[in-house]
């Protein structure tokens, strides 16, 4: 009978198949997330739409945000809380409005697999908080502002505002969300969703990049009773909240954005998916507890809190220097922040590099994991790691290349760049590049033997690894503000790419903490290992065996 049944399905012109018309409209909603977030970035660059065309940016910025907005409340209203229309239903059935036969209305289902992990979920909670005060401060900037022009840039903070507490609120409490109706609108809602989510990133990534040489050149010559407008995007914010306290802000809005759109992208590739591969958990009956084993772990977590002392020190001792030697073009005088700094980078990558590797030795007796399936969390880990080294990568090289021609020049800023700061950004991206391999690798790695259960190698690498990834999320923080390169001696793109790609690269020091905290949880997790066994089901259905939230 199955036979009979598969071969009239293969038969089916594809216009009459079910899955290929799904296919056919998520390839549509694919393309039309790219051609929205390409027009999109035209629409925030071009000095057409924003001098000319006041009515038609304000149209599309509502269509952008305004419409993820309705997307959510379908969301919420028709998959999630269905109660007012199960009350609605018996009202039209009392007044004799509706069949009594009607469709029974039931809530959408969560399964035991997570689109993201906890962590990142937390993460995705304090970015966005961080966002939702700087655009809030961006509104009162736009009060000194004529009535028009106040009114359509609030329209488009409040808008994007309420669009990060809503995504920050679904992100947190549905991330298992089993979506297996309404397909081809969810298809396209989340596409649109993750359009918007991927302009925002690379809207206040340009923000960032194009405010470094409109605060250096405007600051100095401007007033705060100057209309917002006359200043750009940041700059009032600038005045009242201090520059380096903005950039703290707009790094952590660009992280949160890029957290909501890997996370609605996995949702969009689990449409229709999940329901059959994974076990359904009622909404209210979630478990919301977390065990962590911290055996084998003291001697990591003292040699990493080592490694935060070194990092907070050197980012003090520079911030003394800078604000107690006298800045002036003597070249005696200025350069010794920037030797202390460098010589702490030096020592800061070269140490993580070697733990890296002396890990990934302690990890040789290991067994490895295939997973016939993938988990959506393990995706979207991948995905932002990629993005996060893809940062790195392009920070490195940029430094490398203005280093190499900062020594053609006769310039005084060649004395500051001597020959150790080039091991400095080589000793960077191969520790970037050598982590990501390290995180990539040991994530599909676990202890099956019960020596190594009990032994734990790798267990102390990991632990310093992932303080030191906190550590360095606060060093490359607080180098985001401020940077050391030459840029004023590069070509005119340089500049913009360094402060655009900053947000990345601080983005990808707090994503490996997250995957290394995942690591620490899972490899050596002996109930993991019990469940496995007991269980004839496939890997994804133990692959996480404590529940999360």
């Amino acid at each position: 009978m199955d036979q009979k049944q598969d071969t009239a399905t293969k038969s089916l012109k594809w216009i009459s198949n079910q899955k290929a018309c799904a296919f056919f409209c998520s390839m549509l909603s694919l393309f039309y997330a790219l051609v929205l977030i390409i027009g999109a970035v035209i629409v925030e660059i071009s000095p057409t739409w924003s001098t000319r065309l006041h009515q038609a940016e304000l149209i599309f910025y509502v269509w952008m945000y305004g419409v993820g907005l309705l997307i959510f409340a379908y969301f919420y209203l028709i998959f999630i809380h269905i109660e007012w229309l199960s009350f609605a239903q018996r009202l039209l059935m009392r007044l004799n409005l509706l069949a009594e036969e009607s469709l029974e209305l039931t809530a959408c289902s969560h399964s035991n697999i997570a689109a993201s992990s906890l962590y990142l979920r937390f993460g995705a909670l304090a970015f966005g908080s961080f966002g939702i005060v700087l655009l809030c401060s961006e509104i009162v900037t736009t009060l000194d502002e004529d009535v028009y022009q106040c009114a359509k840039t609030s329209a488009k903070y409040i808008l994007t505002c309420l669009f990060v507490f809503v995504q920050m609120h679904f992100i947190f409490t549905n991330s298992k969300i089993i979506i297996d109706r309404s397909k081809i609108f969810c298809y396209f809602g989340l596409m649109h969703i993750v359009a918007v989510n991927v302009f925002s990133a690379i809207r206040y990534s340009l923000v960032e990049a194009i405010h470094y040489h409109t605060k250096h050149k405007s600051l100095p010559n401007i007033s705060k009773d100057q209309p917002a407008q006359l200043l750009g995007l940041q700059l009032l914010v600038d005045i009242h909240l201090g520059a380096q306290t903005s950039t703290i802000f707009v790094t952590c809005l660009v992280e949160y954005f890029l957290i909501g759109s890997g996370m609605m992208f996995v949702l969009w590739l689990e449409i229709g998916g999940k329901s059959i591969q994974s076990r359904q958990i009622p909404v209210n009956h979630r478990r919301n507890s977390m065990i962590a084993d911290c055996s084998r772990s003291t001697t990591g977590l003292f040699g990493g809190i080592l490694y935060m002392c070194l990092a907070v020190v050197a980012i003090a001792i520079n911030i003394i220097l800078e604000h107690h030697v006298p800045i002036n073009h003597d070249p005696d005088e200025e350069p010794i922040a920037f030797y202390w700094l460098g010589t702490a980078q030096l020592l800061l990558y070269l140490w993580i590099l070697v733990i890296i590797f002396y890990g990934l030795w302690r990890m040789r007796n290991l067994q490895y994991r295939a997973d016939p399936r993938r988990k959506s969390g393990e995706i979207l880990d991948r995905i932002l790691l990629v993005i996060g080294v893809f940062g790195e990568i392009l920070f490195c090289f940029i430094a490398i290349d203005l280093w190499l021609e900062n020594k053609k020049t006769d310039d005084g800023w060649s004395r500051f760049q001597p020959i150790y700061f080039l091991f400095v950004y080589i000793l960077r991206l191969s520790s970037a590049l050598s982590q990501a391999m390290f995180i990539l690798l040991s994530g599909r790695l676990i202890a099956r033997n019960e020596n190594e259960q009990k032994v734990k190698s790798g267990k102390q690498s990991i632990t310093f690894l992932l303080v030191a990834n906190i550590s360095l999320f606060i060093f490359t923080m607080y180098e985001s503000m401020r940077s050391n390169l030459p840029i004023e001696l590069s070509s005119l793109a340089y500049p913009y790419l360094i402060y655009g790609i900053s947000p990345f690269t601080v983005f990808y020091r707090f994503h490996s903490a997250v995957c290394l905290l995942e690591i620490y949880r899972k490899t050596y997790n002996t109930k993991f290992y019990e469940t496995l066994q007991m269980r004839a089901f496939s890997v994804d259905l133990v692959d996480d065996p404590i529940e999360e939230l």
